[in-house]
């Protein structure tokens, strides 16, 4: 009997993952003590089944910088970094509650095995015409960094009318908020 999306959930769930209805389907988060891990599982049928799991790690504080920035609350978790190609994906027959075991098991090794503190350090160096979100992940970076000198200094560009490249929607509340986060994380 082929697996469903509902059974993969299920041994998900029991092997610690906390299923979350968010927009477009669900997100299961694994809290850890000092990140967390994100899924986003989605089976697919055809001639054989695959599971993708998408997965991302991250932590609530960046969580936090990011949310205040960008204005928005609740959703999807927002992981400071993603695995791409093979990490997330099981494909069989048929697959079985025993593969989404040994997939979640890859998944926790390679969130664990992520240095997050680079990962933040080089979003500080994105460029500021990056695409996408990008650009909030640079802006929460910098907000946890406390690099409030160039934070001010898009800031004052914007003001002056540059845009410094920055996506359509970044505009100067997006700046302010960063601003705001990253000096009330100084005074903590």
């Amino acid at each position: 009997m082929a697996l469903s999306q509902r059974e993969t959930i299920r041994v998900l769930q029991e092997l610690g993952w906390m299923p979350l209805k968010v927009a477009g389907g669900a997100e299961c988060r694994m809290v850890q003590a000092d990140r967390v891990l994100t899924i986003l599982p989605k089976l697919t049928t055809g001639s054989r089944q695959t599971v993708r799991l998408n997965p991302g790690v991250g932590t609530y504080e960046f969580d936090r910088a990011y949310a205040t920035i960008s204005g928005r609350q609740g959703g999807y978790t927002q992981p400071i970094v993603h695995a791409f190609g093979e990490v997330g994906v099981v494909h069989a027959e048929l697959l079985t509650p025993e593969d989404i075991r040994g997939l979640s098991g890859r998944v926790i090794a390679w969130g664990q095995n992520q240095n997050l503190d680079a990962f933040v350090h080089e979003l500080c160096t994105a460029a500021t015409d990056s695409p996408g979100n990008l650009p909030v992940k640079h802006l929460a970076a910098l907000s946890l960094a406390g690099d409030l000198d160039r934070l001010e200094h898009y800031l004052a560009a914007f003001e002056r009318g540059d845009r410094l490249g920055f996506v359509p929607y970044i505009d100067t509340g997006y700046l302010e908020r960063a601003i705001t986060y990253a000096t009330s994380k100084a005074k903590e």
